[in-house]
């Protein structure tokens, strides 16, 4: 689109694009009697037909939601009632707004640029994972020594991995493991730009396959800055153990390398500093109050927020949940290959691939619940849900979903710009949401 000759103000709002917030006006524009909204830039973005009187609407709905938890650097609302809450027994890692690894403590909410981490317990198998000189890692020719070069924390050394002969010089740590499932391995890597390190994943013997010893090897490319790389591998009922090795391309590369984790998941989660001895850390906990922020269950609601999350196979990545029985609940949530919503038991589902970073919302009025991503409409399905209160005591969980004690289906990822209306908002409406 170009620029908008004469027009007038009607609204002003916010569009998303993709899931940045992009602030601008509503305008009409006297030639044609169309609606746009105009960016800051003047450009502007067509927004369909409609009157003045109806974007005025428009703005004045969505401008005033029940609840308006932004999520970005803290807990609190911009909007709402009661509080918000976190728990979480360990201490826990993220990656900040400026990509410097911090140490989140006991009951610390941790914020990222993509908004509050929610994640479940993990645990990592390796020892001395940021301390690669330890004796805990076996060097095949390769050598390990402490680093001039400052690890993605910004305070502790990284290691040099320098080959003395050829590109086979190894550097690995063999660990106990699970079998019959999926293990990743993980670790913070720099080097020169366009040189390649490789993740080399072994199985240990594996008697139904001639005894051999099956392998995964993961190439990397490097960029010249440092960079989270990982490598998977899927263990057989007979496999108790992975060898997590990592090498170069060239015997004259040098690397760096820090924050080494193997854990029983098919992501890498955040990293766990460990030393003599496996760590774990437990699962996130955000609850919010329920009253003064949400309808009934079964009368008409919106909820739409930013999500980046990772798929833990058939377990669900909730984004917001109330549950006191299947009859009693709400969750909005990505489980087994689609976007789902559940109230009082009636489920509206859509079947596709994570669609990764992206703005997921739903409604519900009349008879209808509607699924949106990214403010276009995915789904929708006629039901009547039966009107129902909530269970004394209970909360609504942002990010997962718990009966009684910890959250049992963490989001794995990302929420942040969450909004609860108690009215369905129109398809135009949750276009500018």
């Amino acid at each position: 689109m170009g620029k908008l000759g004469h027009n007038r103000i009607v609204g002003k709002g916010l569009v998303p694009k993709s899931t940045d917030m992009v602030t601008g006006e509503i305008v009409v524009n006297e030639e044609d009697g169309i609606p746009y909204f105009k960016k800051g830039d003047n450009s502007v973005i067509p927004i369909g037909g409609g009157t003045q009187e109806d974007y005025t609407m428009t703005i004045g709905n969505i401008n005033n939601p029940l609840l308006d938890l932004p999520l970005n650097n803290n807990l609190a609302m911009k909007q709402g009632s009661g509080s918000v809450t976190f728990t979480r027994a360990t201490t826990a890692t993220y990656v900040d707004r400026y990509g410097v690894v911090q140490t989140a403590g006991v009951d610390e909410a941790r914020f990222e640029k993509d908004g509050l981490l929610v994640e479940g317990a993990s645990t990592n198998k390796l020892l001395y994972s940021g301390d690669f000189t330890n004796s805990a890692w076996v060097k095949e020719t390769a050598t390990a020594v402490e680093s001039a070069e400052l690890s993605p924390d910004g305070v502790s050394k990284a290691y040099d991995i320098s080959n003395s002969s050829s590109n086979n010089d190894v550097v690995k740590q063999a660990v106990s493991a699970s079998p019959s499932l999926e293990h990743v391995y993980s670790f913070f890597v720099k080097g020169v730009a366009g040189t390649i390190i490789y993740i080399n994943l072994k199985r240990d013997y594996d008697s139904g396959n001639g005894g051999e010893f099956i392998e995964t090897i993961t190439p990397i490319t490097m960029n010249g800055e440092w960079q989270r790389a990982s490598g998977k591998i899927t263990l057989l009922a007979d496999n108790t153990g992975v060898d997590c090795r990592v090498y170069s391309d060239s015997a004259s590369n040098v690397f760096q390398i820090w924050g080494a984790q193997l854990e029983q998941l098919p992501f890498a989660s955040s990293y766990i500093p460990t030393t003599g001895v496996a760590v774990t850390r437990t699962v996130d906990n955000c609850l919010l109050d329920i009253n003064g922020n949400i309808n009934n269950i079964g009368d008409s609601m919106t909820i739409i927020c930013d999500v980046d999350f990772d798929v833990n196979g058939n377990t669900p990545s909730e984004f917001l949940s109330y549950y006191n029985n299947d009859d009693n609940s709400i969750t909005f949530r990505y489980y087994a290959g689609k976007y789902e919503v559940s109230i009082n038991g009636v489920n509206t589902q859509f079947i596709t691939p994570n669609q990764g970073e992206s703005r997921v919302a739903m409604t519900y009025g009349g008879t209808i619940t509607r699924l949106y991503i990214d403010g276009s409409i995915i789904v929708e399905r006629s039901a009547i849900v039966p009107t129902r209160g909530y269970a004394s005591g209970k909360k609504l969980m942002i990010g997962g979903l718990y009966t009684t004690g910890d959250n049992i289906q963490p989001l794995s990822g990302n929420i942040k710009n969450l909004r609860i209306y108690d009215k369905a908002l129109t398809a135009s409406e949750i276009r500018l949401a």
